[in-house]
């Protein structure tokens, strides 16, 4: 942490989500449903979602606006899309990361997640 973190949520994260095809679907996360919303209309308000959604009893995203180290564990995001804590993510329709994005968003994370 204590530096600017390599990976950029706005250039190197968003654009998976906002591609997956799959994360805001009336089927999966769209507003209304029992999954927590995942909103891909921009960086600021899929940060958003992705800071408030939980699964497995644990956050997505760490708490707080970044700074403490970790490699994803007490975090819900990558295991998800690992399929490592319940039904693996995304479904259906959805375009599973690569792993160049699940490298990505664990060293975005292991940061701790900033709105960079």
């Amino acid at each position: 942490a204590g530096g600017a973190c390599a990976v950029s949520f706005s250039k190197d994260i968003f654009p998976y989500f906002a591609d997956a095809g799959g994360c805001s679907l009336p089927a999966c996360h769209a507003a209304g449903k029992v999954q927590p919303p995942i909103d891909t209309t921009s960086p600021d308000k899929l940060y958003a979602s992705l800071k408030a959604a939980e699964a497995a009893k644990l956050p997505y995203l760490p708490p707080g606006d970044g700074g403490t180290a970790s490699d994803g564990g007490g975090t819900s995001l990558i295991c998800n899309l690992r399929g490592e804590c319940g039904s693996k993510m995304p479904k259906g329709e959805g375009k599973d990361p690569t792993n160049d994005d699940l490298c990505k968003m664990q060293a975005w994370i292991a940061c701790g997640a900033p709105n960079n």
